[in-house]
Order: C-alpha cells, then sequence, then structure tokens
C-alpha cells in the first residue's frame, strides 16, 4: 500500500531492541587501544536478520568512556584514521557499514533478500525515490542499521554519553538518528541536510519540483529537513561553500528548522570544495568536548547577515552576540551566480568594527549587480569559528566592469583557493592540515602565489571575464627545479556532464620568472575533444609535479 510517513510515524512501529549477538572477528592493540573487527545483528525481516559490519576502537582501561558513532559517506570504505582521531582524543568510536556488497569485499554488512536494494549496489529508485512509501527506501533501512549501530555501542559497560557524527550522505542517516533516538546526547553533520527532492533547483531560482503523490512520500518520509524539527539534542553542522553535491544555499535552511531551544551550530568553509577545512574540525572537537566531556567552552549563538543598498553603494552587516567578543571577521560576496558551487567568493577588502558586536564592510558592484550572496565568517579567541548563512539582495543593475586581470600577487590569495588531493583528505570530506597556499618571494624580489596542492580560481565563470574559443592564457611562473606545468579547465563541474580540458607544457628550471602562455584551443578532454561553449566553465585549476609560483595572470 501506498502510504505517505512523516518522522514520527516511519519508526513508530521500530525498535532496536532485538539480541545483537555480536560476534568479534579480529583486534588490534595499539597502546590502550583496541580496534576490533565485529559484526552484530540488526533489525528482522521476513527473510531474516540483517547482519551488520563495523570497526570499534574501544579503551581498555577500565574506565567509562564518552563515545561516537561515526556514519561514513556511502562512497568512502571505512576508515580507521578517521575513528582514530577520536579516537586518541579519548573517545570509543564505532564506524559501521551500511552500503551493503561491494564488489571485492568480503567484510559488509549482509542484508535479507527481501530488502536487497539496501545494498546501495542494487538501489536503483530505492536511492531517490518513494515509489512505495518511505519505508520501501534505502534510507529507512540505513537509519534502522545506524539505530542498532547506537544499541551496540549503548550495551558497552565501558560506554557513558554517545554523540553521532554523519559524514556527507552519512550526515542525512544522522539527522534521522537524532530525530528519532533519545540515546544521542549531541550531534556533527557535514555536508548531508536533505533537499536531494530539490536536485539542482536553486534556492534563488525559479524552479520548483514537480509535486506529485511519489514527492510528497519522498519529502515527507526521508528528506532530512523534514526531521530536523523533531531533533532534541545539540547538534553542529559543517559544509564547504563550493560543494556541487550539497547545496550550501540551503543547508542552513536545515539548521534553521531545529527547535529553538536546541543548542545548534553552523559553519561554512569558504572556497572548499568536497572537503570542510581545518578550522571546521577543530570546532567538533570542541563540540564534542562541551556536550559529551562537559568542557566549559563557550559555543556561541549564531550571528546575523544582511545587506543594505542606498544606490549604487553597497554595505554588508554583520552582527553577533554581545558575548564573547570575536578575534576576526571575514565577509564574502559573489555577484549574479545563482549556482552555488560556481560562485568566486570573494573576501571584502575592508571590515569596520562598529561596536563590540557589530561590524560592516562596503562592497563596490563590478560584474553587473543584479542578485548579490554573502555570508561571513567569525572566529573568536577561543578557536570557535561559526558563519552566517549565505543571504542575498537584489542589487540594481551596474555596468559589467570588465577584466582581463585573473591575478596579480598585490591581491595576495586573491580569489584562488588550494586544490584538495585525495590523499590529503580523510574520509573522503576532511582537509585536516592548514590551508597550503603561500606567498613566496622570486626572483627580483616579486612576490607569487604557491600551493603544494595546486590552486584553483572560480573567477573565469564571472561576467566580467569573456573566455572566448580563441582566447590565451598568459602567466608568470617561478620553479626550483624542471616540472610539467598541469593547467584544467573544468566545465558542468559536479554534474553528470562534468568535463576536464587539460594542458601540459614543460616548464624549464631557472632564477626567473618564465612567461607562459596556453591556448585555449589546445586544451583537450581525455578524448581530444576541445572547449566548445566557454561559457559552461566553472574554474581553473593549476598544478604541477613540484614547486611553482604563479603571478600576473592575464586572459587575452
Amino acid at each position: 500500500m501506498k502510504q505517505i510517513y512523516t518522522p514520527k510515524s516511519l519508526y513508530r512501529d521500530f525498535s532496536p531492541d532485538l539480541p545483537l549477538k555480536e560476534t568479534f572477528v579480529s583486534d588490534e592493540r595499539v597502546d590502550d587501544i583496541v580496534y576490533n573487527e565485529i559484526y552484530f545483528n540488526g533489525r528482522q525481516t521476513e527473510e531474516g536478520r540483517v547482519l551488520i559490519y563495523g570497526i570499534y576502537a574501544h579503551h581498555t582501561d577500565g574506565k567509562k568512556h564518552n563515545a561516537i558513532l561515526v556514519i561514513p559517506d556511502y562512497n568512502e570504505p571505512l576508515n580507521v584514521n578517521f575513528i582514530n582521531i577520536y579516537a586518541l582524543l579519548g573517545y570509543d568510536v564505532l564506524t559501521f557499514d551500511y552500503r551493503g556488497e561491494v564488489d571485492g569485499s568480503e567484510s559488509h554488512t549482509n542484508y535479507p533478500s527481501d530488502i536487497k536494494y539496501a545494498n546501495l549496489k542494487y538501489a536503483g529508485r530505492h536511492l531517490d525515490f518513494a515509489d512505495i512509501s518511505a519505508k520501501e527506501t534505502c534510507w529507512y533501512e540505513w537509519c534502522c542499521v545506524a539505530r542498532y549501530a547506537l544499541s551496540f555501542l549503548a550495551s558497552r559497560k565501558e560506554t557513558n554519553k554517545i554523540g553521532v557524527l554523519g559524514v556527507k550522505n552519512g550526515s542525512e542517516i544522522m539527522w534521522h538518528v537524532i530525530a528519532t533516538d533519545d540515546r544521542v546526547k549531541c550531534a556533527v553533520g557535514l555536508f548531508g541536510a536533505g533537499w536531494r527532492s530539490y536536485k539542482n533547483m536553486r534556492k534563488y531560482g525559479n524552479d520548483a519540483p514537480e509535486i506529485d503523490d511519489e514527492r510528497i512520500r519522498f519529502i515527507a518520509g526521508v528528506d532530512s529537513h523534514a526531521y530536523a524539527p523533531y531533533c532534541k539534542c545539540p547538534v553542529a553542522f559543517f559544509t564547504a561553500t563550493n560543494c556541487a553535491e550539497f547545496d550550501a544555499d540551503r543547508a542552513h535552511d536545515t539548521v534553521k528548522r531545529v527547535n529553538e531551544n536546541v543548542d545548534k551550530f553552523f559553519c561554512l568553509a569558504p572556497r572548499m570544495k568536497d572537503a570542510v577545512n581545518i578550522n571546521c574540525m577543530r570546532n567538533i572537537e570542541m563540540f564534542f568536548g562541551v556536550y559529551l566531556n562537559g568542557q566549559r567552552i563557550q559555543i556561541v549563538s549564531e550571528p546575523s547577515i544582511d545587506i543594505s543598498v542606498s544606490g549604487e553603494s553597497v554595505w554588508i552587516n554583520v552582527e553577533t552576540p554581545f558575548e564573547p567578543k570575536p578575534r576576526t571577521v571575514d565577509m564574502y560576496v559573489c555577484e549574479n551566480q545563482i549556482v552555488p558551487s560556481r560562485r568566486n567568493w570573494t573576501k571584502t577588502e575592508e571590515v569596520e568594527r562598529l561596536s563590540d558586536s557589530r561590524f560592516r564592510s562596503a562592497y563596490s558592484l563590478v560584474n553587473g549587480g543584479g542578485m548579490l550572496y554573502a555570508f561571513a565568517v567569525i572566529e573568536y579567541r577561543n578557536g570557535i569559528t561559526v558563519s552566517t548563512p549565505i543571504t542575498s539582495k537584489k542589487c540594481p543593475k551596474t555596468p559589467v566592469i570588465k577584466t582581463n586581470l585573473l591575478y596579480e600577487s598585490a591581491e595576495g590569495e586573491g580569489s584562488f583557493t588550494f586544490g584538495v588531493r585525495e590523499e590529503d583528505l580523510v574520509a573522503g570530506a576532511v582537509y585536516y592540515r592548514r590551508s597550503p597556499i603561500e606567498m613566496v618571494k622570486g626572483p627580483m624580489g616579486i612576490n607569487g602565489i604557491a600551493s603544494s596542492s595546486g590552486l584553483i580560481t572560480y573567477m573565469p565563470n564571472e561576467n566580467r571575464v569573456d573566455i572566448k574559443p580563441d582566447s590565451i592564457f598568459k602567466l608568470d611562473i617561478y620553479c626550483k627545479k624542471e616540472i610539467t606545468l598541469r593547467v584544467s579547465l573544468v566545465t558542468e563541474a559536479g554534474t553528470e556532464r562534468e568535463r576536464t580540458y587539460l594542458l601540459q607544457t614543460p616548464v624549464p628550471v631557472g632564477e626567473v620568472w618564465q612567461n607562459v602562455i596556453l591556448a585555449l584551443r589546445d586544451f583537450k578532454t581525455s578524448e581530444g575533444k576541445t572547449v566548445t561553449d566557454t561559457t559552461l566553465v566553472d574554474y581553473i585549476e593549476f598544478n604541477a609535479d613540484g614547486f611553482f609560483a604563479i603571478n600576473n595572470v592575464l586572459l587575452i
């Protein structure tokens, strides 16, 4: 029977209280921490019980420890390095598999045949559609697995309080869990915040989903933002501004739905794509420290932001709680880019402190006016970093101030962010290092920008930058040894139509700034195709097999 479930009714007849029948299949001891591979039983179906696979890191000092349940992204294997971060902080940590059968893997959760679709490999429409009901979706089964994982932790004599940490798609499950299970004392989500039914429909656009019976079933019973109002424990949420898979514009809309009497915490990683930065990781550590360990760290409530327009004058206004006093306030703006992942977030040049709690910054429209987007990041002396939500304001149409200069070192970092290599990530979502971007002094005392993991700029998709099929890039480069410079143009990033157009060129060593010229027609896909629609270029990335610094990047 097709039925509309709500967060209250979907799990009403489910309770994770059947015997777990744990099996410990391996263990490895490092100092006082034991890492176990385990299996335990999940829910009962008509064909049998779910058999859940996990990795459990726990201390052997005979004391009770607070525990963290890590719900990974379904695109990533279980990551011991990630759980070890929290185990070394004194927590017992359990992570578990829910994606099920994976080619080449013997260690995974096993689902009975009547819910075969709970295996991500066989999910089909059960992943993003509620054709029958929310109960016949992957998400219902995966939440049931997570709640049995909670039962495993709660059953351990060494467990004290339990927190949950959800990563990307695992964060979607986190929202289900904290709305339906009172055993969770606090929770952290990375990236996933619902709105899957609004995929590729922009918050500030005119598109609206087609609301048929199936969409109603999915939105009411599956989408995470439906669960936020039922959250009873403190929750912190972190995401990256330029992630294509998870919509940064809508992320705060989910957090805002949490009851006003529940502590909530929000932070954006500026100009990051598919990973949060070290500021977010430091915040997570302090958040768990406060709500699990009782540490006396002041968790700051949400600051506010608004944009005021008078003629062609634009002011970004930020107000923070009166206490504590912020150490730094950075404001970011972007004009006329409705797609969050494509925005060239530009830090405003100067922030004026009006009082201990009020700040403002002027901005001059350069990209045609229209819709202006803005947010702020506030850092406090105790290390806490919080963000305002992304806000918008309709501004007057103004002339586009054309430019062919993408970067010069006088701008500092300018619009550049750093590339993120897969080997630099933990759990596919966390960049656990400080920013590798640095300003270096090259020959003749001239500065340039460098990064050990490459440099990315979103500036090419702005209206004021004209990329044409016959365009060329000119830049100055300095390298300490002979390198191969790899320059990539990426179009329609984060969609099924994403394409990378690559150009590689050798750069000889020399104690001089060398001029490099790159013709757009020479950028090719792996199939040998050239860029045909330059309006689709999202960003340009510079990389190499050794140290390099660049300056004076021109498009002509």
